[in-house]
């Protein structure tokens, strides 16, 4: 990250981007990505995504999240160099848990979301 003070950590964005799921805003949650991410995935695809990953086994919406800065890393196979850190956030409901892991980098002066992975491994 080198001598940038960020206004937000990245762990910051990716617990406000999965509280932004579960609170249904998911323009606020599209917010939060890349430019280029914004392009692939609409307010409206970002729902779709969220709700797969449990309609198949489970009913109902999701209640909150969980997020343990354990779970974050800034360093981890596979990164970027223009990559600043991975964050994965639990979210449930009331009969699951899944999640999202989220890799946050610079975007435009400052930290936006750059990969999603949906789901527990």
């Amino acid at each position: 990250m080198g001598s940038k003070s960020w206004t937000k950590s990245y762990s910051e964005i990716a617990a406000s981007f999965a509280t932004a799921l579960v609170e249904a805003r998911f323009d606020a949650a599209h917010a939060l990505l890349t430019p280029e991410l914004k392009e692939e995935l609409s307010p409206e695809m970002l729902r779709i995504k969220l709700r797969n990953m449990y309609c198949r086994y489970a009913e109902g919406e999701p209640t909150g999240i969980h997020y343990d800065e354990e779970f974050a890393m800034d360093d981890w196979y596979g990164r970027r160099p223009d990559e600043i850190g991975l964050a994965y956030v639990g979210i449930h409901g009331d009969s699951w848990n899944e999640a999202v892991t989220v890799v946050v980098r610079e975007a435009n002066g400052s930290l936006a979301i750059s990969g999603l992975e949906w789901g527990r491994p």
